[in-house]
């Protein structure tokens, strides 16, 4: 599923590395379909090839983002829809100064819920 997609994207030198949490989900409440049931889910991506234009782009309302679609598009084949998205950056080492801040990796955090849930 996910990892599958994302170990493709790591074998074709798009990312460097990634790294799912998951922490979220609860298979029982997913079963339920009830407005308890959605759930979040963070994808980190590490050193991916379009990391510099998505910093230069956020919050333009577009991302060159890869993975974001193809994410989404997984979830929607799987009867899951995305209820919420977005992005955060962060730079893997502690730097005194901010001026110095150089992001590594993008976070791409998803809400999603079973299609047709409550909300």
């Amino acid at each position: 599923g996910v990892r599958a997609l994302l170990d493709a994207l790591q074998r074709g030198g798009y990312l460097a590395a990634y790294a799912i949490d998951d922490g979220d989900a609860d298979e029982g409440l997913w079963q339920q379909r009830s407005s308890l049931s959605s759930t979040r889910l963070t994808v980190t991506l590490t050193d991916s090839a379009a990391l510099r234009a998505a910093l230069l782009l956020n919050g333009r309302g577009v991302s060159p983002e890869l993975a974001r679609p193809l994410l989404s598009a997984f979830f929607a084949s799987r009867g899951a829809e995305v209820t919420e998205q977005s992005d955060f950056f962060l730079d893997g080492e502690y730097r005194e100064n901010p001026k110095e801040y150089r992001p590594t990796q993008q976070l791409l955090s998803f809400t999603i819920a079973p299609s047709g849930a409550p909300r």
